[in-house]
């Protein structure tokens, strides 16, 4: 079992070859047309059109274009195809190149363009065309295991940041090894967003939950508006609290009242430890067999001729999840929700940004 970052072929192929396939599965709010925006990580900046316009490595784009009122004009992506496009060679098929609108990103035909950016990751927003603006819950599995650290230290962790905690408590020495947190707190994670869905049921009468492993964490997903409650900023944040402080879940209490979060799109790939965000039924799914990409296939990942920027954890067949593996690790990658200004206006100004305020990295 390998748990490592994909290198830029291993992405694309993934996008080519193995994610088209995911499509029949993937839910009825996510097409061309609805939610409202996708968003794109790169590992390494692009540069974008406009003068004094900083090259980029997260871009946002909306499913519509609008008019200064906001009202939709025309569809970015007519198609899934489109979309599809976007998603395998976001550089080449930006929509933003079709209205010729600054921040637009650079055609790699363009001479003296050396850079051709795969997604390192894809996120939706919160907010759809047609539905409720979704509920988010993001788990991420190091502050579980900054919580195990806390619970080890007791009154010490006060005074200790969680990186602190983490590496003091030895979980950066447990498998996977090099990470700041251990398999363990993945497991944690997906158990927790079952109890967050089950609170979510029983206390705010939601009647679609989903449950979803995410790479380095567990996200859960309100799909429906209870009209008892609306879920609007403040039921959000109530929401997020209660889950906090009176069930002692954490979660990243910042994502859950924020209209603009965007979260990792379903069936996409966390390539920075090569795993599927898999929609889940039971807290017992294996994130390392179940969500793993057939590039991780030795005679696959052959095909494609080495290289590339990967490093890799390996553990024995039949090794205890939780005993002693081998391996270092890269470093934490692609954020996993992420926070951006809307600045409102001209689609290409509310659609293009950096990724500076990132929050979590499940």
């Amino acid at each position: 079992m390998t748990w490592e970052s994909s290198d830029p072929a291993d992405i694309r192929s993934y996008y080519i070859d193995e994610f088209p396939e995911y499509r029949e599965k993937l839910p009825n709010y996510i097409g061309p047309h609805t939610p409202t925006e996708y968003a794109i990580a790169f590992r390494d900046e692009h540069p974008v059109s406009g003068s004094g316009m900083p090259d980029r490595d997260f871009i946002r784009r909306s499913t519509w274009a609008t008019d200064e009122d906001g009202s939709l004009q025309h569809k970015h992506f007519p198609l899934f195809s489109e979309l599809l496009n976007f998603i395998q060679y976001p550089a080449r098929y930006d929509p933003l190149q079709r209205i010729d609108a600054d921040a637009q990103l650079v055609d790699p035909a363009v001479p003296g363009i050396d850079s051709d950016p795969v997604s390192a990751a894809v996120y939706y927003s919160a907010t759809l065309h047609e539905g409720p603006w979704q509920l988010f819950i993001d788990i991420d599995a190091k502050d579980v295991a900054a919580e195990r650290a806390a619970d080890a230290y007791g009154e010490k962790a006060t005074s200790l940041r969680d990186d602190e905690l983490r590496r003091k408590a030895g979980i950066v020495d447990e498998p996977p090894a090099g990470k700041h947190y251990a398999f363990q707190d993945i497991r944690q994670s997906l158990e927790y967003g079952f109890t967050v869905k089950g609170i979510l049921e029983t206390q705010f009468n939601a009647s679609v939950v989903e449950v979803r492993y995410s790479g380095q964490g567990c996200h859960v997903v309100g799909l429906d508006a209870d009209s008892a409650h609306q879920y609007d900023t403040k039921a959000r944040t109530v929401i997020a609290t209660l889950i906090e402080e009176e069930f002692g879940i954490p979660i990243d209490a910042e994502v859950t009242p924020d209209r603009s979060r965007v979260m990792r799109l379903p069936y996409s790939l966390h390539s920075e430890v090569s795993r599927i965000v898999t929609p889940i039924s039971s807290p017992d799914f294996d994130f390392r067999e179940e969500a793993t990409p057939e590039f991780l296939d030795t005679t696959h990942r052959g095909g494609h001729g080495g290289g590339g920027d990967s490093t890799k954890s390996t553990e024995s067949d039949g090794a205890d999840p939780d005993a002693d593996g081998s391996g270092a690790m890269t470093p934490d990658g692609a954020d996993e929700v992420l926070q951006e200004s809307n600045s409102g206006g001209s689609d290409s100004s509310s659609t293009a940004h950096t990724k500076d305020n990132t929050t979590t990295n499940s």
